[in-house]
């Protein structure tokens, strides 16, 4: 299971440690702690990538507030980016990854997160614990802050 949710746990490790290679292994350790001791109350409610998801972010949004910093840029070992297949570092995703940075609410990059690496409205509403329509409505805002970022720097 692990092996199948390995890119989604780079990738949520990379979006809350953007400069630490040290703060990324902490966070990834911490979160493979905590998936191992909630393994035994997963109750298959949902499928094992949402629960990891689900778990892997309340992890990474715990260790985000114990840490009250959130870096710009990491630097990434080589066999980390082998778990992220797909991914290329085009200037497009970077000017992304810069307006993102520029929001100030964990839960907003957090909801980014989740819709950048196509993850369901429903999947999200049960992730987030929101509606449907209340999802929805926030990635809505969200994709207009980005918008009236990105006017403002030009």
């Amino acid at each position: 299971m692990l092996k199948q949710c390995e890119g989604t746990l780079v990738r949520i490790c990379l979006f809350y440690t953007r400069n630490n290679p040290e703060d990324f292994r902490d966070l990834y350790q911490e979160i493979l702690c905590a998936l191992w001791k909630s393994w035994p109350s997963f109750r298959g409610d949902s499928s094992r990538k949402t629960w990891v998801t689900r778990v892997a972010l309340n992890t990474a949004l715990y260790y985000h507030r114990r840490i009250k910093s959130m870096p710009q840029i990491i630097v990434v070992d080589r066999y980390l980016l082998d778990a992220l297949p797909g991914e290329s570092d085009t200037s497009l995703r970077q000017q992304l990854d810069h307006l993102i940075d520029q929001l100030e609410s964990v839960d907003d990059r957090e909801f980014l997160y989740l819709y950048l690496n196509n993850v369901s409205i429903y999947q999200m509403a049960q992730i987030t614990g929101l509606s449907h329509s209340a999802v929805k409505q926030k990635l809505y805002r969200l994709r207009k802050r980005l918008i009236e970022i990105k006017e403002q720097e030009e």
